[in-house]
């Protein structure tokens, strides 16, 4: 190699190195991956006590503070921080809003600020310019005020314009605000509710975390202290009033599990939680989970689920992959964590993505985050709980390079709204999401909005294919293209839109099309929307919806897809039993069959039907014990005997014993007579003990 070469690759490999330095030092005590960059935007006196960060669609940055945690007195505040020399840290605070209770989340929405201040729903406004909140209106009451760590949180808005919220552990029954009559048993679930409709309704189970994590086809993750990333794999709607076997659909998706925990990576002395010290070394403060779609650290970073363990002092991150019809949560880095502090006053309580694609960290740097509720007396008694209540931290991660800022001015209009959502970065398509949703929107710009439905970028058509239904604008042709869209995830939200269009039968017949759709979680949906036709619907579409179910059968299924052909088939749940169990491939069906058994026994006048198929299939005994037993767990003991009990004695005529004994059950919760086979067996097995 020459000088003239050597000189242009040293001048290569510097310009390399200085691509891949940090614009600033990493902070002390702080190991962040490698091509990412961390700074301090803002600390005390700018910050107290922070749980939650939001930026407006008009640039403001806005931090609720908590200095109540955990003795319950003080009351939470939202604080207004400004950088106003442009060197991307804070330097000024203003009060915006205060006395919110025991607030534990906000989020920008209309011209003000939405508060979780259990137990109410609130809506602050800065109704005279002046940068401070001056009017406030109690939107929602009801909401339990328990152990403060277990508050409703995450408010976050979907795509859907409903607001989805995590109950955070505890129940409440919430209602609209003059209205106690509309009130809802939450019973340890999360929320959801439409502030434009005035409706409420429970979204499935609750982790019991702080935080909700969705990702741009609108599916929600949970965390919770032990089990860091879960997923609603689909909502409570589906649920109501119809019967599956799973308890709820609320799934631990972390392929990276120990003995129920996940190995984690601290620095430093390591810590654990005061009352689990066999937890050291795992996830046991887990908390902030937040799907990054910001576009801006880099290709790996897409799609990944971030969450924070406050005990351990680290941020962690997992990827999400396809799983059947869940996802999966699979570790990005094999051995250690994206980001970690050896100050184990370090709390990284929330994580928030900002307009420009950074990921910022909020710190409530506090010496003891335990609430007390969970510490032994004789070891708090040795604790200072307050100490750090006068700290405060926000961290910003970012890569190590210049881009210009966001511009928020495109915000401003209609037609800057829908330009925007052909960003990379889901802020920046959601805040115009949210406020094109609530927009007067001309001819002009929904005309942008279908050019949109045929854009590259899949989140881009989806959100258009959304404004044009929430604006009631959406044809039926197009609801059809979309039931056609190449990207899977656009396929089950047109799914969703389609379940309040059923009545159209060329919409009905397209979503039965999809019962077979290549992607597994496609069909659960397509299943899922078909179980929402209505009694009369469905008995108009019987004929071509029972084969199609059964067609479906034959695919490869999960827990969720066998759970979503029983709820689409429930109203003749036995007639789809009796057919599959005839089949010769009935054994290769054996968790449908159950499910399906399970279904068509709770309704009374099914049970008979359900129990002549199987007294008639050709399966071994094993697999017929294997479904009666659901079934069993569902029998209502006022059952009618009469129809039953033909079947009964064929099914016991076979001689086996597990099915005489899952039989005997039957027998003993209708009130029957023992079999003479069971007796023969109880003899049998009485005389084997005595010999």
């Amino acid at each position: 190699m020459n000088y003239v070469h050597r000189f242009f690759f040293l001048v290569a490999l510097l310009l390399l190195l200085a691509g891949c330095t940090p614009d600033v030092p990493v902070p002390e005590g702080f190991r962040i991956e490698p091509g990412l960059s961390l700074t301090l935007v803002a600390a005390e006196p700018l910050v107290f006590d922070p749980v939650d960060i939001r930026f407006t669609e008009r640039g403001a940055t806005l931090v609720l503070e908590m200095p109540g945690y955990p003795d319950g007195e003080a009351q939470s505040r939202i604080v207004w921080l400004k950088d106003t020399d442009g060197d991307g840290r804070y330097d000024e605070r203003f009060l915006y809003a205060d006395s919110l209770r025991l607030a534990t989340a906000i989020l920008p929405y209309g011209e003000g600020v939405l508060v979780a201040a259990p137990p109410y729903l609130l809506h602050v406004r800065d109704t005279d310019g002046d940068e401070r909140a001056d009017a406030v209106d109690t939107l929602l009451g009801g909401f339990a005020t328990g152990n403060l760590q277990h508050n409703f949180n995450g408010l976050t808005y979907g795509l859907d314009g409903w607001i989805l919220a995590a109950n955070g552990g505890n129940s409440g029954q919430p209602y609209w605000w003059g209205d106690p009559a509309s009130a809802i048993d939450l019973r340890g679930q999360d929320l959801r509710f439409n502030l434009a409709t005035r409706e409420m309704e429970r979204l499935g189970e609750s982790s019991g975390g702080f935080g909700l994590g969705v990702d741009e086809w609108g599916q929600v993750f949970q965390t919770h202290n032990l089990e860091h990333v879960s997923q609603l794999v689909f909502p409570d709607r589906y649920l109501r009033g119809k019967h599956i076997l799973p308890d709820h659909t609320l799934l631990n998706i972390s392929d990276h599990e120990e003995q129920g925990l996940a190995r984690i990576y601290p620095i430093g002395e390591q810590e654990t939680r005061v009352n689990h010290p066999e937890q050291s070394g795992y996830f046991s403060g887990a908390c902030g989970i937040t799907y990054y779609g910001g576009g801006a650290l880099g290709r790996q970073y897409e799609r990944t689920i971030w969450v924070a363990d406050v005990v351990l002092n680290l941020v962690h991150v997992d990827r999400i992959e396809p799983a059947g019809s869940a996802r999966v949560a699979r570790r990005l880095l094999p051995d250690r964590d994206v980001l970690a502090s050896s100050d184990r006053a370090f709390r990284p309580v929330n994580l928030r993505v900002g307009p420009n694609g950074d990921l910022y960290v909020v710190d409530m740097h506090r010496d003891v985050i335990e609430h007390p509720e969970w510490i032994p007396d004789e070891i708090e008694a040795g604790l200072d709980l307050d100490a750090g209540k006068e700290k405060g931290r926000i961290y910003r991660i970012g890569r190590p390079r210049t881009r210009a800022a966001f511009d928020f001015a495109t915000l401003g209009t209609t037609r800057g709204q829908i330009a925007n959502l052909l960003h990379a970065n889901q802020w920046v398509r959601t805040t115009a999401h949210r406020l094109l949703a609530a927009a007067e929107l001309a001819e002009a710009d929904l005309q942008r909005l279908r050019g949109l439905l045929d854009a590259e970028s899949a989140p881009t058509r989806l959100h258009a294919l959304w404004q044009l239904r929430l604006h009631d604008r959406l044809s039926t042709d197009e609801l059809r293209a979309a039931l056609r869209d190449p990207e899977p995830g656009v396929r089950e939200n047109a799914l969703r839109i389609a379940e309040d269009l059923l009545s159209d039968p060329a919409v009905a017949r397209r979503v039965l099309e999809l019962l077979p759709d290549a992607d597994q979680r496609v069909r659960m949906q397509a299943a899922l929307s078909l179980s929402r036709l209505p009694a009369e619907a469905f008995a108009r579409h019987r004929s071509e919806l029972l084969p199609a179910l059964a067609a479906a059968a034959a695919l490869p299924a999960d827990t969720w897809n066998v759970a979503a052909l029983t709820l689409a088939a429930q109203p003749a749940a036995a007639e789809l039993f009796a057919g599959l169990v005839a089949r010769p491939d009935a054994s290769r069906h054996l968790d449908l069959l159950a499910s399906l058994a399970y279904a068509g026994s709770r309704a009374g006048a099914d049970l008979p039907r359900v129990l002549n198929a199987l007294a008639a299939a050709e399966l071994e005994p094993a697999a017929k014990q294997a479904l009666l037993a659901p079934v069993t767990r569902g029998l209502a003991v006022a059952t009618d005997t009469t129809a039953l009990l033909p079947a009964l004695r064929d099914l016991e005529a076979t001689g086996d014993a597990g099915l005489i004994s899952e039989l005997a059950r039957w027998r003993q919760r209708l009130g029957l007579a023992p079999a003479p086979a069971d007796l023969a067996l109880s003899r049998a097995a009485r005389d084997r003990v005595g010999d």
